[in-house]
């Protein structure tokens, strides 16, 4: 997972998910924090693996840590998080060393699934990898635990109300 950690520790990543916690410092609501991002990530690997879609582990890795990088932006200029995200994970996964590059194709399914993991209108451009983010992304919810469900501004629809298997 060598790809992964260079993305974890990229000066770039630390930076924007330094501004993130502090976006969120005081939210009640689900963070958007390192266990939200492997959370993600492991459910999605659970995914690839039960439906046996022979997705990398650090590709699907990659993809989860990257989905919310871009909520500070959000919080701070209005920009869509999945369209910042997708800018600030192009510069950190064009700039990792040329031994651990991800190839262009790995690059451009984990920039889809950036983009495409809220699910709105974004059919055209998904890939397999993105259903799977997109995915794992809600099923790591607990909604059923959460003491503020009540308050939260989530579409009762989408809310995770019950473990799901």
């Amino acid at each position: 997972m060598e790809r992964v950690e260079a993305i974890r520790t990229h000066e770039l990543y630390r930076t924007y998910y330094s501004d993130l916690q502090q976006c969120e410092a005081g939210r009640i609501f689900c963070r958007h924090d390192m266990s939200h991002f492997l959370d993600v990530a492991r459910i999605a690997y659970i995914l690839d693996l039960e439906q046996r879609m022979g997705i990398s582990r650090e590709v699907i890795y990659a993809a989860a840590l990257l989905h919310d990088i871009g909520r500070a932006l959000e919080y701070r200029q209005g920009i869509p998080h999945a369209e910042a995200g997708v800018a600030i994970a192009a510069k950190i996964l064009t700039t990792l060393p040329a031994a651990i590059q991800f190839t262009q194709i790995e690059r451009k399914d984990i920039l889809a699934a950036i983009e495409t993991h809220r699910g709105q209108d974004e059919k055209e451009k998904s890939t397999v990898l993105s259903g799977l983010i997109q995915q794992a992304d809600h099923l790591s919810r607990q909604c059923y635990l959460c003491h503020v469900r009540d308050a939260c501004k989530w579409n009762t629809e989408k809310m995770n109300v019950k473990i799901h298997i």
